[in-house]
C-alpha cells in the first residue's frame, strides 16, 4: 500500500487507518504499508522500518522507535521532539550532567553502559508530553526556569513554546493548563530524568 490514505481528510482518515487494520487481522497476510505520516507509521503498523536516503536506519515495533531512537534522525521523524544541544560535564554512576549550548544544566538518568566523558558532544532528547508546567518556585526532580513565548490551542491540548536561555522548548500540556497562562509568563519546566535520552552529536549510532 503506497500512501493509500493520502487524499482523505483527517477524520476519514483516522477512521480508515482502522478499517485497514481489520482488514488485515480477517485476511491474516503481511501488509507493507508505505507512508510519510508518522503518525500514521506508528498507529498501523507492528513493525516499523525508517529509512532515510535509502538506508534502513533502524527497525522495531512503533513503541521501540518512539521511546527509543537509534539516532537524532529516528529522535527528530518520529514524533515531535526537543533536540538540545550540549556537552557532558559530569558522569556519575546512575547520573550524568549535561551543559546546553543555550546555558541551562541538566542532570540524564543513564540508561545504558554506554562510557561517557566529560567534554563529550550529546543531543538531549525530551519529548513535548513528558514535561510539566509549574509557576515558579514549584519544587521539582528537574528544574528549569523560562518565559512562555506563544501558546497554541490545538482542541485536546496546548503547545507552548518556552523560552530557556536561548533556546525554545515545546510543551504540550492539557488546554485548562495552558489557557490560564499567557505569553511573558515566568514559568519552570521540570520532568522525570529518566524520560530524558542522551544521543551523540552527529553521529549514526545509539550513544
Amino acid at each position: 500500500m503506497d500512501e493509500p490514505l493520502g487524499a482523505l481528510d483527517k477524520k476519514l482518515r483516522d477512521q480508515m487507518q482502522f478499517e485497514i487494520k481489520r482488514i488485515h487481522r480477517s485476511v491474516g497476510t503481511t501488509f507493507i504499508y508505505v507512508t510519510h505520516d508518522q503518525s500514521e507509521a506508528l498507529t498501523m503498523s507492528d513493525l516499523v522500518v525508517l529509512m532515510n536516503r535509502g538506508r534502513i536506519v533502524q527497525t522495531g515495533a512503533p513503541r521501540e522507535l518512539y521511546s527509543e531512537p537509534a539516532n537524532v534522525f529516528v529522535a527528530d521523524f518520529i514524533g515531535d521532539s526537543n533536540l538540545l544541544n550540549g556537552s557532558v560535564t559530569v558522569v556519575e554512576d546512575d547520573t550524568i550532567t549535561v551543559v546546553l549550548d543555550a546555558g541551562a544544566v541538566i542532570e540524564v538518568s543513564r540508561r545504558d553502559s554506554t562510557s561517557y566523558a566529560p567534554g563529550r558532544r550529546v543531543v538531549v532528547v525530551l519529548r513535548p508530553e513528558d514535561i510539566t508546567v509549574h509557576t515558579p518556585g514549584t519544587a521539582a526532580p528537574v528544574s528549569l526556569s523560562g518565559t512562555v513565548a506563544e501558546i497554541g490551542y490545538q482542541g485536546d491540548s496546548c503547545r507552548l513554546s518556552v523560552t530557556v536561555g536561548g533556546e525554545a522548548i515545546k510543551v504540550k500540556v492539557p488546554p485548562y493548563l495552558a489557557l490560564a497562562g499567557h505569553p511573558g509568563l515566568a514559568v519552570q519546566l521540570s520532568w522525570e530524568s529518566s524520560a530524558v535520552r542522551l544521543l551523540s552529536l552527529g553521529h549514526r549510532e545509539k550513544a
